[in-house]
């Protein structure tokens, strides 16, 4: 107890000495075994003989060290994947190129790995790819069929495992690539006529002589177009975007738009509403509105976008025309008395 006050506080190594030359077999062997490591001094040489329980628990943390390391790899690849298509501009080739490229460091021998990508009638590899008997592969799956293959070669044989030469995680890695794969090439493929689809929308936004307006779900504006200033009075954009659309409409008619708005939220859309809308100055003119929800991708409704037409033409007409059908009745009534 008096010792253990007065030295258990540290950590100590004790060094504990035999004379080999007085120690039998079961000697040694008893000294083996309950000391963690034996230091012997044999024919001028020194020797480290580990206990066969310190010895399992070195072998076990190198295992898990290495095991640590393979996975840093697996995930240094797949990371790096997702990384590419971050990048802005970047295509599907540069993709799938520099895809093939991040391979071969996440594979057990890295030195004699080659990666290959076939897609269509394009393909993708490492400079050193070459067709061995060493080969590991896997279908890039799309919705229905292949859409491409993956191919890894070792171009020397190594010793056997549990697939040929490759490891049943390098197989796991494999298959997560192709998964990747899959979903980048859909997606890429996907963009070109999205990006047609999208650059149409712009065009017919800029070009449309009706006013079209985005607003958040509050009404206050976050874009519109062209027409929409010129309908309104207004010389450029950051003159209007931050203001309710409601501002637009005639007080008079500004509840009743709000109550329009509420449906149009409740039921997805409401079509031509007419109203007395005003400009930048105060004047006042005749419009229709039409309007629609626009959602994300998980059906939430963000935002508004409504299209209105300058009426106050057609309603000029038609005054003008009810006012020349009066004029003819009545004349036709004179002409009949």
């Amino acid at each position: 107890e008096a010792i253990e006050k007065t030295i258990g506080q540290y950590q100590m190594m004790a060094l504990c000495t035999y004379s080999l030359g007085k120690c039998g077999v079961s000697e040694i062997l008893d000294v083996v075994g309950n000391h963690h490591t034996v230091l012997i001094r044999r024919n001028g040489a020194w020797e480290i003989i580990e206990s066969s329980e310190r010895k399992e628990t070195r072998e076990a943390l190198q295992k898990k060290t290495d095991d640590i390391a393979k996975r840093i790899k697996e995930l240094n690849c797949l990371y790096g994947i997702s990384s590419l298509v971050e990048k802005p501009g970047i295509s599907l080739e540069e993709i799938l190129q520099r895809t093939v490229d991040l391979i071969p460091p996440a594979w057990q021998y890295p030195e004699i790995t080659g990666a290959q990508i076939n897609l269509e009638h394009q393909t993708f590899q490492t400079k050193n790819y070459k067709e061995t008997i060493w080969k590991q592969s896997t279908a890039i799956i799309g919705k229905d069929e292949p859409i491409a293959t993956l191919n890894i070669c070792y171009l020397e044989e190594r010793p056997e495992s549990e697939e040929g030469p490759f490891l049943k995680e390098e197989r796991k890695l494999i298959n997560a690539i192709a998964k990747q794969l899959r979903n980048i090439i859909e997606r890429k493929q996907m963009e070109g006529p999205l990006e047609e689809s999208t650059e149409k929308l712009e065009n017919i936004f800029r070009s449309c002589s009706d006013a079209i307006t985005v607003s958040d779900l509050k009404g206050t504006i976050i874009e519109c177009n062209r027409a929409t200033l010129d309908m309104h009075g207004f010389s450029a954009k950051k003159e209007i975007i931050g203001k309710s659309a409601l501002e637009l409409i005639a007080p008079k008619d500004q509840q009743r738009a709000l109550e329009n708005m509420k449906k149009t939220l409740q039921k997805g859309s409401i079509r031509i509403k007419e109203y007395t809308l005003i400009t930048r100055n105060g004047s006042e003119f005749a419009g229709e509105l039409s309007a629609s929800v626009i959602r994300d991708n998980c059906g939430k409704p963000v935002s508004f976008v409504a299209i209105v037409r300058d009426i106050s033409e057609r309603k000029r007409e038609k005054k003008a025309l009810e006012a020349s059908e009066r004029h003819y009745r009545l004349l036709t009534e004179s002409m009949s008395d």
